[in-house]
């Protein structure tokens, strides 16, 4: 009898470690849907080092993230990313064999929130054409002015990855 009861225990103790595990993959997964939507132009990135994160946390190189950078500035690239897209599809007409790579620009937000100073640090995909439109779209962006009155510098990296349904 007493044997049973162990047995019930272990039994009850597996139940909760089993329901623990599946309670976080079913926040992981939400997490997941939560994500913004799966778009052509993909943004992580920028100010620097900095990934896009509401909460005040450490970057890929330890430094401590700009909450600015982090929220408002890629807030503004994701809303105007349509433009950006529309630069990555004519380089993609132009090059159909080209499926996917990395840009990264950087550029200066001045006091009143308008761009200065953009330009190609890099680029896997090795276009000018592709480079210089999506310079000009970021130089056309207005970010919501910098805390404190100062300029910002931000560098950004958009992964591109060719729509399969793209012919």
């Amino acid at each position: 009898m007493a044997e049973d009861n162990n047995n019930k225990n272990t039994w009850s103790q597996q139940n909760i470690v089993i329901m623990v595990l599946l309670g976080v993959v079913i926040v992981l997964l939400a997490a997941n849907l939560f994500k913004a939507p799966a778009i052509q132009v993909v943004e992580t990135g920028g100010g620097g080092d900095i990934e896009a994160d509401r909460s005040s946390k450490k970057t890929e190189r330890g430094r401590d993230e700009d909450p600015y950078i982090a929220n408002q500035v890629k807030n503004t690239i994701v809303k105007g990313y349509i433009p950006i897209r529309d630069c990555y599809n004519a380089f993609v007409a132009k090059k159909p064999a080209t499926t996917d790579g990395k840009i990264t620009i950087d550029w200066t937000i001045k006091e009143n929130g308008r761009v200065s100073k953009a330009e190609l640090v890099s680029s896997e995909l090795g276009d000018d054409e592709l480079s210089q439109c999506m310079v000009k779209q970021i130089v056309g962006f207005k970010f919501p002015p910098p805390p404190g009155g100062r300029e910002k510098y931000v560098d950004h990296k958009f992964f591109f990855k060719k729509d399969p349904e793209t012919k």
